[in-house]
């Protein structure tokens, strides 16, 4: 991929099995469509942080300090077209 944009990725929660299974996915993901020069994947488990997204079930999937769902753990492919829409905004 030529775009320069960086994604912060982070998976918020409490190491649920939704949260990890989130986590591990969102991972691969990344690597699998290259993108992991431009995209950083972590786990957050601070409540602070969540409230300041104002999460109120978990997971949480944040991108660049942007909440883009709570309470669901995607399929590979809808988020491979969630990340490809996030690279080219």
């Amino acid at each position: 991929m030529q775009n320069k944009k960086k994604l912060d990725i982070e998976i918020l929660g409490f190491g649920c099995r939704s949260c990890k299974a989130l986590y591990e996915l969102t991972q691969e993901t990344v690597h699998s469509m290259g993108l992991a020069e431009m995209a950083t994947v972590r786990k957050v488990e601070n409540m602070e942080r969540m409230m300041e997204l104002n999460i109120m079930a978990s997971p949480g999937f944040a991108v660049n300090n942007r909440l883009i769902s709570a309470e669901k753990v995607y399929k590979r492919k809808e988020l491979e077209t969630l990340l490809l829409k996030e690279i080219s905004d």
